[in-house]
């Protein structure tokens, strides 16, 4: 089994299973595209991550530039076909 490292992931569905999942990835160096069929819900998910990573930074676990850098690396996408081919784990996280 070969390890995947710095890949794009669509990661579908934002909920809290979503969130988790985004949170790791992200930390492990990896884009992660957040797609919910609600926007508000994918905008609520990105809000989140974005707060934990300013987590971190407030107890000492990451500089204001590796945030900077992990926040980068998640992107909230509004439609699928633009990813269509381009990602290289699809991760279903709907309840």
């Amino acid at each position: 089994m070969s390890q995947l490292t710095h890949a794009d992931i669509l990661l579908v569905g934002t909920g809290v299973m979503g969130i988790g999942i985004a949170q790791v990835a992200i930390l492990h160096a990896h884009r992660v595209f957040l797609y919910d069929k609600n926007q508000q819900a994918t905008q609520k998910a990105y809000l989140k991550v974005i707060d934990y990573l300013h987590h971190l930074g407030s107890i000492g676990q990451m500089t204001s530039a590796e945030i900077k850098q992990f926040a980068e690396n998640l992107i909230v996408v509004e439609e699928l076909g633009a990813l269509k081919g381009a990602v290289a784990l699809v991760i279903e996280a709907v309840s």
